[in-house]
C-alpha cells in the first residue's frame, strides 16, 4: 500500500489507470450507501438535482469547506479526483491547509474540543473535528453541540488556501485526514461540464 502523507498531483490517461491508483492506496469503497465506486461530480443548478447533496443546497455557487465521507464513523482516508470534462479552463478546486497555518489557543483548543453531532450514514454519532491527527467537518450534517460560538467559519477563513488547477485527465490526490477542500462559485457554461471522477479511499 502506498502512503500519501499531504496531497499530490498526477496524470491518468485512463479509467483503468485512475482505478489502479486507487486500488494501491488502499480499499476503494462507495462514497454513499448503495453507491457506485466511482463518483461523477459535476456543477448543477439546485432545480437540476434530486437527491441530497451539497449541488442541491448551492447549485453553482461555492460549496462550502469539508472532508469527503465526514458521514462515516470510519472516515476515508484519500479522496482522488481526475478531471474528464472537456473545457480547458475550469474553476479550481481548493485546498484548505488548517494545520500550516496561524491558528490562535482558542481556536486551536476548539479544534480539538468541540463536540458535534454527526448525522451519520448508517444512524447519527458523537465526534470532534480534530482528534487522533484526523480531521471530520462537513456543516451540512454536523451540529454543535458542546459550544455557543461555532469557530470553524472563522477558522476556516484564516487558513493557507492552496488552489488546484485542472486539465484533463489531471489527478489530485488528497490525504481527507489532514485537509479540507471546497468548490469555489463556478460559471454558467461549466453547469453539467466539469466534469470530476471521484475515488472513495479506506
Amino acid at each position: 500500500m502506498v502512503e500519501i502523507e499531504n496531497f499530490k498531483e498526477t496524470y491518468c490517461n485512463s479509467l483503468y489507470d485512475f482505478i489502479e491508483l486507487g486500488k494501491s492506496l488502499g480499499k476503494i469503497i462507495p462514497s454513499r450507501k448503495n453507491g457506485k465506486i466511482i463518483d461523477v461530480l459535476t456543477p448543477l443548478k439546485e432545480n437540476e438535482v434530486n437527491r441530497n447533496s451539497l449541488s442541491r443546497t448551492y447549485g453553482l455557487n461555492e460549496f462550502p469547506a469539508h472532508t469527503d465521507g465526514a458521514y462515516f464513523r470510519k472516515q476515508p482516508k484519500y479522496i482522488l479526483l481526475r478531471y474528464v470534462g472537456e473545457l480547458k479552463k475550469v474553476t479550481p478546486t481548493i485546498i484548505v491547509d488548517i494545520l500550516n497555518s496561524n491558528l490562535d489557543e482558542d481556536e486551536k483548543d476548539f479544534l480539538k474540543n468541540a463536540v458535534y453531532l454527526v448525522k451519520g450514514i448508517y444512524g447519527s454519532f458523537y465526534s470532534n473535528i480534530y482528534s487522533n491527527g484526523k480531521f471530520r467537518y462537513d456543516k451540512t450534517i454536523m451540529k454543535l453541540i458542546s459550544h455557543k460560538e461555532d469557530l470553524m467559519e472563522n477558522i476556516i477563513n484564516k487558513s493557507k488556501k492552496i488552489f488546484f488547477e485542472w486539465k484533463q485527465n489531471k489527478v489530485l490526490v488528497l490525504n481527507n485526514w489532514n485537509y479540507l477542500h471546497l468548490r469555489p462559485k463556478t460559471k454558467d457554461i461549466e453547469n453539467k461540464q466539469r466534469l470530476l471522477q471521484r475515488l472513495t479511499i479506506q
